[in-house]
């Protein structure tokens, strides 16, 4: 037998779906969430997914005018959690660039799972906020008058045709004093350094944080640098050496927002003092300090 599910009494809550099934056919959900559909098809949208193989991710898909999906968190416990003091933050993209102008993101606020019509709207998301690109949204639920205790997700199709959309990283928690940054680059990228630099919608942050480590190495430590103010310079770095970063912006009072998105960087090559050996028994196209060019006849080196 199963239990009945639990309300979620502590935060933060977070689902990045990584551990449920995505084998053909099994349409996983995750426990004591719920879903509902109009999507014109006996597939019950939405599920878990893998569209890159590793990470996975909630799949949204509908056809046809006024389609939609719905996905509901589990219960908030409302007597120990107060809905309009939460903020919502996700990642979503469009599966498909051609889908951008017809998919809509409503988060909202309900009183059951089993309604997927009647909820009260948060916010919207359409194009060009929403796009094929994955980024990151926080919902502030500040305005919310309510008695709901079950946070909504739904993406509306607002063209005649198909429309699908990834949802991921699902982090809720109470609002921070202060908000993450925005609109990361990275800049004069040598063999050794990069420089961050970004936009900070809180003028109360005490300062910053970039967290960062090289890519997919085994020891799994997150290096850390603070300053005051963007841009941030990193230094010390390895050359060829493919790095992924992110940032947490200081609140004060020992808080810190929500971190962005993991980013990633390529530091570029190193000049290499003689003598210098490279037999090729490996492929050295694989890296990103060796090139090949056509030549006259247009045969290429190999």
């Amino acid at each position: 037998f199963t239990t009945a599910c639990g309300e979620i009494s502590s935060l933060p809550f977070e689902e990045n779906f990584d551990t449920y099934a995505t084998s053909y056919g099994s349409y996983s959900m995750p426990t004591c969430w719920s879903r509902h559909s109009n999507a014109g098809s006996s597939t019950p949208y939405p599920y878990v997914y893998n569209p890159q193989g590793n990470e996975k991710v909630m799949y949204f898909y509908s056809y046809g005018t006024g389609t939609y999906n719905t996905l509901f968190t589990p219960q908030f416990d409302t007597s120990q959690i107060q809905m309009n003091r939460l903020r919502v933050s996700f990642s979503a993209k469009v599966s498909n660039a051609n889908y951008e102008s017809t998919t809509k993101i409503i988060v909202g606020i309900a009183n059951n799972s089993t309604d997927s019509l009647t909820f009260d709207t948060i916010s919207s998301i359409t194009y060009p906020n929403l796009s094929s690109t994955w980024s990151t949204y926080d919902v502030d639920l500040t305005s919310y008058t309510g008695t709901g205790s079950y946070i909504v997700f739904k993406m509306q199709n607002l063209g005649s045709s198909y429309t699908s959309m990834y949802l991921d990283n699902i982090v809720i928690d109470t609002i921070p004093s202060c908000s993450r940054v925005n609109n990361l680059t990275v800049s004069n990228i040598t063999p050794s350094s990069a420089t961050i630099s970004f936009d900070s919608p809180s003028a109360s942050a005490s300062g910053y944080i970039v967290h960062y480590r090289i890519s997919s190495a085994s020891d799994t430590t997150w290096i850390q640098t603070t300053a005051t103010s963007s841009p941030i310079t990193l230094n010390n770095l390895l050359a060829s050496t493919t790095y992924e970063y992110y940032i947490t912006t200081n609140c004060g009072d020992e808080q810190t927002s929500q971190p962005t998105a993991i980013s990633t960087f390529l530091t570029e090559c190193g000049a290499n003092n003689p003598p210098y050996l490279e037999n090729f028994s490996t492929n050295v196209f694989n890296s990103t300090c060796w090139w090949k060019r056509q030549g006259l006849l247009g045969n290429e080196v190999s």
